[in-house]
């Protein structure tokens, strides 16, 4: 059960990560942009950017759950 709890921890963490480079990515692209005056874009990166940071926090959080469970369960079994 922890197994697969702690997967999709890593998988949410890696899919976090990828969803912050291509924000990121695209933040630096639209500001050589935004002297044409297109801030549009920027904010929308930047809102993109704070929700990956929310999604590699959350799947932190599940990764720490899965290991405070395997350590109860390691406790119970002993």
């Amino acid at each position: 059960m922890s197994d697969v709890s702690f997967g999709i921890g890593i998988s949410g963490i890696q899919a976090g990560i990828a969803h912050a480079e291509r924000a990121s990515s695209q933040i630096a692209s639209a500001e050589q942009l935004q002297e044409g005056g297109n801030s549009t874009s920027l904010v929308e990166s930047l809102v993109e950017l704070k929700s990956a940071q929310n999604e590699v926090k959350a799947s932190a959080k599940v990764v720490e759950a899965a290991s405070k469970n395997q350590g109860t369960i390691i406790d119970i079994m002993v």
